[in-house]
């Protein structure tokens, strides 16, 4: 397992485990709380990538040749 897929995986679990639950209905609440965590947990991994993109400024100028 790749470290960086695992929010995906997370997230998709949580939401498979809601979706059965769902479908299932037995009144098994605790796969709706597995799952809401799950899915709760994999949407916080993935936003916490989102501020450790590099910032990318088309307007910077590289050097004093693009100027002119």
């Amino acid at each position: 397992m790749n470290k960086h897929n695992i929010k995906y995986y997370v997230f998709s679990l949580g939401i498979c485990l809601l979706i059965f639950d769902n479908i299932i209905s037995n009144n098994r609440m605790i796969l709706s709380i597995i799952g809401f965590i799950l899915l709760a947990l994999g949407i916080y991994l993935i936003s916490k990538e989102i501020n450790k993109k590099s910032f990318y400024d088309p307007y910077a100028i590289k050097s004093y040749e693009e100027e002119e």
